[in-house]
């Protein structure tokens, strides 16, 4: 469900701010995400997940892989910020669980607004 919504979000964004068409892939568990990004060669931006330690290992490879990847963190308060707002993970977002859909929005509308004013 929370996947869906802000994937929701992530299409709406992009749709307003530019012509691009937004690939969006979702994956069950860090697990299954390792095999996906095994199989990719691009990646421009990515919602990881760091509330387990699967979660923080999978960012920081995806950053050694996809160096100019910007990364929205998904955490809760079960692990520590200095875990994952390191530089070797250098995350441009971060939304903290327990949250809003209004707040959901926010930040990826956020995201995606600072993405493309980077790209200009």
């Amino acid at each position: 469900q929370e996947g869906r919504q802000l994937e929701g979000y992530a299409r709406d964004s992009v749709a307003y701010l530019s012509d691009d068409r937004l690939q969006v892939y979702a994956c069950k568990g860090a697990d299954e995400a390792g095999q996906f990004l095994q199989k990719r060669e691009l990646m421009d931006a990515a919602f990881m997940d760091v509330t387990d330690l699967r979660g923080l290992q999978l960012v920081r490879e995806v950053r050694e892989v996809y160096g100019s990847a910007q990364l929205l963190l998904l955490a809760d308060r079960s692990v520590s910020p200095m875990a994952y707002l390191t530089p070797a993970v250098r995350a441009m977002s971060l939304l903290l669980r327990p949250f809003s859909s209004r707040e959901a929005r926010r930040v990826v509308e956020e995201f995606f607004r600072v993405l493309y004013r980077d790209r200009e």
